[in-house]
């Protein structure tokens, strides 16, 4: 049930990425937020980490990207977009030596990243009013 409820909130997120409209000759300001769903929904395992008697895993956890956005409209079907996020990514660890059962040891720890994007963005029509788009861009971390 876990997975089908992951593969529900994926379509949705992307649902509403989808679709956009047409912004020839306008400004606009917008507020984003983007959450950073953990490594494991791909079913790709955890880090773990092994030297001599110690031992280390490392799993990612639900993170978010939140930022705003400034996006002016070149054509009807091209605009530029730039803007500024605030990335946070959460993490748990586990470290451990096994020859020695005295330390054991879990943990949180998190990394926090400033983005500035800049990208173009190409419009394709759908219908009258609805538009999908495609972007391309570089990103200062």
């Amino acid at each position: 049930m876990n997975r089908i409820l992951q593969i529900i909130l994926l379509s949705v997120l992307i649902g509403f990425n989808i679709s956009s409209f047409s912004q020839q000759g306008t400004t606009t300001f917008g507020l984003q937020f983007k959450p950073i769903i953990p490594i494991k929904f791909l079913n790709v395992e955890d880090l773990n980490l092994k030297e001599d008697h110690f031992s280390s895993t490392v799993s990612q956890k639900l993170g978010y990207n939140f930022g705003a956005v400034i996006r002016w409209g070149i054509s009807k079907n091209i605009s530029i977009e730039s803007g500024l996020s605030y990335i946070k990514r959460n993490y748990s660890m586990s470290n451990s030596l096994d020859s020695v059962n005295i330390f054991n040891e879990k943990g949180d720890f998190s990394s926090v990243l400033y983005e500035f994007p800049i990208q173009a963005l190409m419009y394709v029509r759908l219908s009258k009013k609805i538009y999908m788009n495609v972007a391309t861009g570089i990103s200062l971390n």
